[in-house]
């Protein structure tokens, strides 16, 4: 009986623990509405331990306010250490796309999901200070379609 009940309060001191570090949600702010879109975007840290990674990516939220499905796209133009490396590029790596159902949210993830490629952005690494760093981002020609 005192085995089961220290296993119970183990097991929940480690789980309401898990559940302490995970809770801390995203400071969201928000890029721009268009036509029942919000596009937002976090600035959060990535850290792919296994492979030693430590970073800070922008991730883009896309919420649709609307009971309309949408696709919205833009361009992404990203300047790092203050010089713009792509506005002058239109190649379609730059091109962004995504389908944003009625009433849902779509959002990006640090190393995995559906959309990393369009809903999120390097901002730096965490563990390294010789490397170059975001210092703004820009949605542009922003076009929202019923889908």
């Amino acid at each position: 009986m005192k085995k089961s009940i220290l296993f119970s309060i183990v097991f929940f001191s480690i789980f309401s623990f898990c559940n302490r570090s995970y809770a801390a949600s995203p400071d969201w702010k928000l890029y721009k509405s268009v036509s029942g879109i919000q596009i937002m975007y976090s600035y959060q840290e990535c850290h792919d331990k296994f492979n030693d990674l430590h970073q800070e990516i922008v991730i883009f939220k896309l919420v649709n306010t609307t009971e309309v499905n949408y696709q919205i796209e833009w361009k992404m133009n990203f300047w790092y250490n203050g010089v713009c490396r792509n506005c002058n590029v239109n190649g379609k790596e730059f091109q962004m796309k995504v389908d944003v159902p009625a009433g849902e949210t779509v959002a990006g993830e640090c190393y995995q999901g559906k959309h990393v490629r369009e809903l999120t952005l390097f901002s730096k690494f965490l563990n390294y200070t010789d490397k170059s760093v975001l210092t703004k981002f820009e949605l542009e020609n922003i076009k929202v379609s019923v889908k």
